[in-house]
């Protein structure tokens, strides 16, 4: 059920999420075209564009049916739909495509009239999607800035939202984090976090070497692990002043970690390092490094001179719905080059990513069913 109005700050929207184990990601509900249709996007930090699903396609017409659970957009039952164009192209490692629309979206109760979107008709890549397939809904900027399929812009242009800035809060899964949720404008759930917030500048987004032309990434200037009272340190990057161009990506089910900081995360986990290849695939875990008496440790992550964000072992020991449990981490030999922290390591920070400012506020979670939504201070933390 939508949320009483009343309680939403003009200029926001609050947008409940919904996870999915098997596919590691999180969903948010959105209601297009007139009459509204409701399909369930996955919430993407490290994606730009906004796009539905065709119902007729190839692809959602397979006898599986991969597309029912989250749902598609039928544009010719929709009589406020406008077609806008060929040539949309998601820009994720599917290849989908298809054309531009132009229709009426509704989240959570507010409206906003003629929002352009991709309508994803094919994909390049099926093997890519798993089962059950969603588009997504981005909330990175493309450099330099531009009309076309991009959620937070036209929602500020209508004057939907006071400020193109999303603030994420992912919760967990052991029931006493209260509902996941992201805040669409310059708004953030202060109840959500246990220290003071610090800001990052994101990595310059014109550069494609370092950002791939969009918002969203930081440096990382060490990460440290520490199990059982042992310490391995880690520098990434060219140097411990620079550090290594890292996106913060919602969209992204693995917290992907340098060679060294993987075997010292999977040894805190009991050497778990056989992968499972269910699903978006992790590492096997024995469930009773969910509990923090046997996962002794934590991955402390630091953005140069601005903080630091902890993250304890056993918070990334996941319990699956077939009772099994894991680890969505992935090793990877990152070299100087750029890398992304998935939504392991997101759980564990509240973070608000401001387009506008082109900066990352971070503060260490808290876990909480409370809520103070406040607005972003004038000027920043």
């Amino acid at each position: 059920m939508p949320r009483e109005l009343n309680t939403v700050p003009d200029g926001a929207i609050i947008l409940p999420l919904t996870y999915n184990d098997f596919t590691a990601a999180y969903y948010a509900p959105f209601q297009v075209g007139t009459p509204p249709q409701t399909e369930y996007l996955k919430v993407d930090t490290g994606s730009p564009t906004l796009s539905f699903l065709d119902p007729r396609s190839s692809f959602c017409e397979q006898s599986n049916r991969p597309c029912m659970t989250y749902g598609t957009f039928d544009n010719e039952t929709s009589s406020t739909c406008r077609y806008q164009g060929t040539g949309f192209a998601d820009e994720l490692e599917d290849f989908g495509s298809g054309v531009y629309l132009r229709d009426t979206v509704t989240l959570q109760g507010i409206t906003t009239e003629h929002v352009d979107f991709g309508y994803l008709t094919s994909y390049g890549n099926p093997s890519g999607i798993i089962d059950p397939a969603a588009t997504i809904a981005g909330f990175a900027t493309n450099y330099p800035p531009e009309k076309g399929p991009y959620l937070l812009a036209q929602l500020k242009n209508a004057s939907t939202i006071n400020r193109r800035s999303v603030s994420v809060y992912l919760g967990n899964d052991t029931g006493t984090s209260g509902a996941s949720q992201i805040i669409l404008g310059g708004f953030y759930d202060k109840a959500k976090m246990a220290s003071k917030p610090f800001t990052v500048e994101m990595v310059n987004p014109n550069s494609q070497t370092l950002a791939n032309g969009e918002t969203n990434s930081v440096n990382v200037t060490q990460i440290e692990v520490v199990v059982n009272g042992k310490t391995t340190t880690f520098n990434p990057g060219p140097s411990p002043d620079i550090g290594q161009p890292t996106l913060l990506d919602t969209g992204n089910p693995l917290w992907i970690l340098p060679t060294p900081v993987f075997a010292a995360v999977a040894a805190g986990l009991g050497n778990s390092t056989a992968r499972n290849y269910t699903g978006v695939g992790f590492v096997d875990v024995d469930c009773k490094y969910r509990s923090p008496k046997h996962a002794n440790g934590h991955v402390t992550t630091t953005f140069g001179s601005a903080g630091k964000i902890e993250v304890p072992l056993h918070s990334l020991v996941e319990k699956f719905s077939g009772g099994n449990c894991g680890a969505h981490i992935f090793e990877i030999d990152v070299g100087n080059g750029t890398t992304a922290f998935g939504a392991p390591f997101l759980r564990s920070a509240y973070a608000i990513f401001d387009q506008e400012a082109l900066t990352i506020s971070i503060a260490q979670v808290k876990h909480t069913h409370e809520e103070h939504i406040v607005a972003l201070p004038e000027g920043g933390f």
